[in-house]
């Protein structure tokens, strides 16, 4: 039975696992936002508890609330909105560093193959975004460089066959040519 922790489970377990952590990550964040909102209005309940005054003392009271309501709410407001939204900057850069980061990653190792090198792939974070999609490049990559190489060795091939004039070997050499742009040839 695969262990956990040890990279030996199914990629759909490992993908859900992945996707929980991250709704618990913002689960985290949302519950610590609400908490902050709730402490700051109970500081506000206890700060103007007038629970021990006169009818008179009361009434004042309440059209001071009155008088300073609007911007009282608009000031809560604009608290909360700043919050929520330095909350959302961070989770967004946080997400979009996980995605870029493979992105870039890509990018790196599409130009170092257009460049002819042989430098190994660079790998993306495990927590990365695009985990699939690295592995398929990968995969492509190599195939890719498995094709050139059988094209490059049918093309020298196919210039010792005909400075040899062998004319078996030419015909071979043309059949695994087209065998090899077949591959290539896509239905569009």
């Amino acid at each position: 039975m695969p262990q956990p922790g040890t990279g030996d489970l199914p990629a759909d377990f490992q993908q859900y696992a992945r996707t929980l952590g991250r709704f618990k990550r913002v689960a985290r964040i949302s519950l610590v936002v609400a908490a902050l909102s709730v402490a700051s209005l109970l500081l506000l309940i206890l700060a103007i508890d007038d629970s021990h005054q006169d009818y008179q003392k009361s009434i004042q009271a309440l059209a001071l609330t009155q008088r300073n309501l609007g911007w009282m709410m608009a000031l809560a407001g604009t608290w909360l909105l700043g919050a929520t939204a330095a909350t959302t900057w961070l989770i967004t850069l946080y997400s979009s560093f996980r995605l870029a980061g493979p992105l870039y990653r890509f990018t790196q190792d599409l130009q170092l193959r257009e460049m002819g090198s042989d430098a190994p792939l660079l790998h993306i974070r495990r927590d990365d975004y695009l985990q699939e999609e690295c592995l398929l490049l990968d995969e492509t990559l190599l195939q890719i460089k498995l094709h050139y190489a059988e094209l490059r060795d049918t093309v020298e091939a196919l210039q010792r066959a005909r400075a040899n004039l062998d004319h078996a070997e030419l015909q071979r050499c043309k059949h695994t040519l087209n065998h090899l742009a077949s591959k290539v040839i896509t239905d569009d």
